[in-house]
């Protein structure tokens, strides 16, 4: 992580203050979210929070699809 400093005005703040509270997160965290959603808008990959957890039949072809699997997943849609 890098420590970036961002100025907001006093009405940026209180809403995000007040968000922050009702989501029981940091301030920081918040807006963490908030840029990665505003980058996938833009044609950024997303940062993802959940990698490599899978469960099914014992047979399923996770690991022959996983390049393709997560690259769905980065995209924001649902594999073939």
């Amino acid at each position: 992580m890098h420590k970036t400093m961002v100025y907001l005005d006093e009405r940026q703040r209180a809403a995000l203050s007040r968000h922050a509270r009702a989501k029981g997160q940091p301030m920081a965290a918040v807006i963490r979210e908030a840029l990665d959603l505003l980058l996938a808008e833009s044609g950024a990959p997303p940062r993802s929070r959940l990698l490599g957890v899978a469960a099914g039949p014992a047979k399923a072809p996770v690991s022959e699809q996983v390049e393709d699997l997560l690259r769905s997943h980065l995209r924001g849609r649902r594999p073939k």
